[in-house]
């Protein structure tokens, strides 16, 4: 984990703390790929098919952090879109529905 982040602040990421946790504190729905593992390219080289979503940023707490999303079909009454965000929030992977005023492109 430290080398990846090191690997990340060189090319001029922003990363977040390492939190060591014990595997066997871990239950079978924690444990869910990284937002890294998700990236199209890491499922691109393993030959996996079907990217669970596409990078975003999205605004939490007043930050940008790095998420996945998933955008609803249809825009919703109002004419906005929604999209289902899957980011880390203190080191847990939270799934939530936001609007597109929380969703940005995340930089290439």
């Amino acid at each position: 984990m430290r080398k990846g982040q090191e690997h990340v602040r060189r090319r001029g990421g922003e990363t977040g703390d390492v939190v060591p946790v014990r595997w066997a504190d871990l239950g079978p729905e924690k444990l869910q790929p990284c937002l890294h593992c998700c990236t199209d390219r890491w499922l691109r080289v393993r030959g996996k098919a079907n990217p669970p979503g596409k990078p975003c940023l999205v605004r939490d707490s007043g930050q940008w952090v790095p998420g996945m999303l998933t955008w609803e079909k249809h825009p919703r009454a109002d004419g906005s879109w929604w999209a289902s965000v899957r980011f880390a929030r203190s080191g847990e992977v939270v799934t939530e529905e936001r609007s597109q005023r929380d969703l940005r492109p995340r930089p290439a």
